[in-house]
């Protein structure tokens, strides 16, 4: 289930010609908020995950850049 979604995922983000490693993953969540989750989810979940990802999500991995996100960086901000 999780390696179909990370396909169907792949697929929609290769519409953003920007993706790349160094942007930050702010922007990439930016850009999906924006192009993905009004098309793809209903609006009450699309705006519950929005407030998800500013209060949690953000404030940790917002302002880092894509290639800089490794799992043992998830694994050592999970377990803080």
């Amino acid at each position: 289930m999780a390696q179909q979604f990370a396909y169907e995922f792949e697929s929609r983000c290769r519409d953003y010609a920007e993706l790349n490693e160094s942007m930050r993953f702010s922007e990439l969540a930016d850009w999906y908020f924006e192009n993905y989750a009004t098309i793809e989810l209903k609006p009450s979940t699309a705006y519950t995950y929005k407030g998800q990802y500013e209060k949690h999500i953000k404030p940790v991995l917002g302002n880092m850049k894509l290639r800089e996100i490794t799992t043992p960086k998830l694994t050592r901000i999970m377990q803080t």
